[in-house]
């Protein structure tokens, strides 16, 4: 694509754009008449082919406008995301969990049920959906005291030694990964960490450097 052609894109991308912004920040898309934003449109310079009111979406319908002109089409929804049931139920809270790990700068455990993981987190006072009420600092805070009740020896035993234990990467590891969690609990923390460090660097080097197609995690 040349220089000319996606400065042109850019522009007439600006004038659609432009469209959207000026009735969102009125709060007018859910009442705005097709006249109206008919109009806007050939004040920014589109000749308008047509405008219509639609339905669109896969699993859930939202209501929009479809904009169509001689330079391009545009589809602007007519309600907000909060507005929209289906999000609502069963976007947001998806949301809401990856915001929430983020924000506790750790990840979701594997191998642990989700039950274990949110008896945990409730016992120390969070709820994730509501989880930006708190400040980061507080939120990071409480949620360290989950981290004994999520990591526990019901759940780190059996994943040591039946998942990882069948691993190419990390079952010549698990002898020493076993010392290292009786080393943890045991009050040797720093210890316990120290020497998992050159392990997760030797199981990193292994799976970026192995070939074979039958290496498993």
């Amino acid at each position: 694509m040349d220089e000319d052609v996606k400065l042109a894109r850019k522009e007439i991308d600006k004038s659609l754009t432009a469209i959207w912004h000026i009735y969102l920040n009125k709060n007018m898309w859910g009442s705005v008449a097709l006249d109206d934003i008919k109009s806007l449109a050939i004040s920014k310079g589109l000749s308008v082919d047509s405008i219509e009111e639609v339905e669109f979406g896969y699993m859930s319908k939202t209501k929009g406008v479809l904009l169509k002109t001689n330079l391009g089409s545009a589809l602007y929804p007519r309600e907000k995301l909060e507005e929209i049931e289906f999000y609502n139920k069963n976007i947001k809270p998806i949301k809401n969990h990856e915001d929430f790990w983020s924000t506790v700068d750790w990840f979701l455990p594997a191998f642990i049920a989700n039950r274990k993981i949110s008896s945990a987190i409730k016992q120390s006072n969070i709820n994730v959906i509501n989880h930006k009420q708190l400040s980061t600092e507080i939120l990071q805070k409480n949620f360290e005291q989950s981290l004994t009740s999520i990591y526990d020896f019901s759940n780190i035993i059996p994943i040591t030694e039946q998942t990882l234990s069948k691993s190419k990467a990390i079952s010549k590891h698990v002898p020493l990964i076993r010392e290292a969690i009786f080393a943890f609990y045991s009050g040797m923390k720093i210890v316990a960490i120290s020497s998992l460090i050159p392990i997760v660097e030797n199981i990193i080097s292994t799976i970026i450097e192995a070939h074979d197609s039958e290496l498993t995690l």
